[in-house]
């Protein structure tokens, strides 16, 4: 079990399925209030969307500006959620019996938000970057290791996180790669469909300037900057393991929103400050960057990445693990806690020589 979890064990029973979904981890003996679908994803991401969208519109339009920031982090999550959970368990055939569902899901998705559909999404994440997984031919650590240089100081590292994030060039070629997937593989009405899309997204502006706040401010540039800030923390990058359950388990970080609650007795004061914390750190930290539940239960992915019952992972992980030979893993809480560790590691690697060839900016 993990303390930090446990910790919040003394706070009334109501609360505990919000801190469970939150942090991503649940109290060890803790049952789920009812077992998870696909769907339940699919129906929350698409209410996120439209409804981050339209909050934000509300606020841009009527002065409520303190509005904005909530909105639009919804929003993120929104769009988050549809590719990183709906879209990735479509491409491993785990969101729906059916194919055919599974590769509707990939490619609405793809085509709504400017993302890779089914086939282009299948041969970069299910093909490359888990067959590959951290090592050569991952397209993921090609990323990772030709922004952030092997054998770079840690503090460097960090300035080059920022330095990217920020950078034009940066969101203006991972653009350039989304719209480029958009058109990769077969199927003309797919096709037919994202050219339509991609024409909503030029022509919207010009009939509302304040789309550009509400969908692509959300849905383009912060969407590329957070799927940057998540990636660092997801793998050890650079040191792939051998191609078995156990091996691809112990390369991959699982990642928890929360921090320690104060023990009983403790000052309301300091249980103040306690909940301040989950709710303007955290709960957009779970919301926008550890959007559906891929974060908590990432090495179990890996380990099982066709695993059915994702929808209720959070509360089979250790089962599951520890029949694998995984074992009981370290939890990372926060996001710079993980990040951190991956920065260490690549600090640590010796220079690898770069290839000539660009890894695509598309990333989960």
């Amino acid at each position: 079990m993990d303390q930090i979890r446990e910790s919040m064990r003394p706070l009334p029973g109501m609360l505990q399925p919000f801190l469970t979904w939150l942090t991503g981890m649940p109290l060890h003996d803790q049952q789920p209030l009812f077992q998870k679908r696909s769907w339940h994803f699919a129906v929350a991401a698409a209410g996120q969307l439209v409804g981050g969208a339209i909050g934000s519109y509300f606020a841009i339009r009527s002065g409520w500006w303190v509005l904005l920031p909530v909105t639009l982090i919804i929003t993120i999550g929104g769009a988050r959620m549809s590719f990183v959970t709906c879209s990735h368990q479509a491409i491993h055939g785990a969101f729906s019996r059916s194919r055919r569902v599974n590769r509707a899901v990939a490619d609405v998705v793809g085509v709504w938000l400017l993302l890779p559909g089914h086939d282009a999404f299948h041969r970069l994440h299910a093909a490359g970057h888990h067959r590959h997984l951290a090592g050569d031919g991952d397209p993921d650590a090609e990323l990772v290791l030709s922004i952030f240089k092997p054998g770079t100081p840690k503090p460097q590292l960090w300035r080059q996180l920022w330095k990217t994030l920020l950078s034009p060039s940066f969101h203006r070629q991972y653009l350039r790669d989304r719209v480029g997937s958009l058109f990769t593989g077969p199927g003309k009405w797919r096709r037919v469909c994202a050219s339509l899309s991609l024409a909503a997204y030029i022509v919207a502006p010009a009939v509302d300037l304040a789309v550009l706040a509400v969908w692509h401010l959300p849905v383009i540039f912060a969407y590329q900057a957070v799927a940057l800030v998540q990636l660092v923390g997801l793998h050890r990058w650079g040191r792939p393991g051998q191609a078995n359950p156990r091996a691809y388990a112990e390369i991959t970080l699982d990642r928890y929103a929360g921090t320690r609650a104060p023990g009983r007795g403790a000052s309301v004061s300091r249980w103040a400050g306690w909940a301040a914390k989950m709710l303007l750190i955290y709960l957009p930290l779970r919301v926008a960057v550890f959007a559906g539940e891929i974060a908590a239960v990432h090495a179990l992915h890996h380990a099982l990445p066709c695993d059915r019952d994702w929808p209720n992972a959070i509360y089979r992980r250790r089962e599951k693990l520890t029949a694998l030979g995984c074992g009981d893993r370290r939890a990372y809480w926060g996001y710079v806690e993980a990040a951190d560790a991956v920065f260490d590691d690549i600090s640590r690697l010796p220079t690898l020589p770069l290839g000539e060839d660009r890894s695509p900016l598309i990333t989960m």
